[in-house]
């Protein structure tokens, strides 16, 4: 998954979707462009691990565990991390073909 972030070059995007929010602060739609950048960087991510022949259970399976063991230790204001954990999950675990979710 973290490989699939670098080969895709998601720090860069995320770099300039930050410098984005930074000089339109004042500019709902430019901070809802740059969190739907990150959860397509998410999902496309997602998706290269299943293409890569990771069963898709197994990684959903993955994702909630994770999710669940985050709950645990996130601050109050973080556990929005987890849900989209979950989401993220039910999206791998239940999409009939993985890869239409990163179109």
């Amino acid at each position: 998954h973290e490989r699939a972030h670098i080969a895709q070059h998601d720090a860069l995007a995320q770099w300039f979707a930050q410098l984005a929010c930074a000089l339109y602060w004042s500019v709902p739609w430019v901070w809802w462009a740059a969190r739907r950048l990150r959860r397509e960087c998410e999902l496309a991510a997602d998706a290269r691990v299943i293409e890569q022949g990771v069963p898709a259970t197994s990684y959903a399976d993955h994702l909630i565990a994770i999710a669940r063991g985050a709950l645990g230790t996130m601050p109050t204001g973080a556990i929005g991390m987890a849900s989209e954990l979950e989401q993220r999950a039910a999206l791998v675990k239940f999409a009939p073909y993985v890869g239409a979710i990163a179109e």
